[in-house]
């Protein structure tokens, strides 16, 4: 077993679908990704995220009496709000997302864009017709318990 975990580890043994979790650093004081026809509101740089795959622990802004609002959950977040710089690389990266979100609908919460219209929004991963993508969660309109964020 000793000689196979060495093997392994030194890359000289292959296994097909055996992954090891490995840390990724992502710059969240870099600029995101802004899509056509949105701009983005200047906020505090993010510093330095590390995402590892598989170690990726969310929170919730499910509420029993009433759905929630994108200023509520930015007040729940505070600064630990990760921007949109940890979304285009979940995007660039999708095998480092949990299958569990494909439920949830995972907010960026330390970006806030706005549409031609001034209304503010957080860029938003969702997994949408066998894939993920970007979507927005207006700051002003009341949400359900599918919406996340990660920790």
């Amino acid at each position: 077993m000793k000689k196979i975990v060495f093997l392994l580890i030194m890359g000289l043994l292959y296994l097909p679908g055996l992954t090891f979790a490995q840390t990724k650093n992502i710059d969240c004081n870099d600029k995101p990704s802004v899509p056509e026809g949105y701009t983005l509101i200047p906020g505090n740089p993010g510093g330095t995220y590390q995402l590892t795959p598989g170690n990726i622990k969310t929170v919730s802004f499910e509420n029993k009496t009433a759905p929630t609002t994108g200023a509520k959950m930015l007040a729940k977040l505070g600064d630990t709000a990760l921007n949109a710089c940890v979304l285009d690389y979940l995007l660039a990266h999708p095998e480092a997302i949990p299958e569990t979100w494909k439920t949830k609908n995972i907010i960026f919460a330390g970006s806030i864009f706005a549409d031609a219209g001034g209304n503010k929004f957080f860029p938003t991963l969702c997994w949408w017709d066998n894939h993920w993508d970007m979507t927005r969660t207006y700051l002003s309109e009341p949400y359900d318990d599918r919406i996340a964020a990660i920790k």
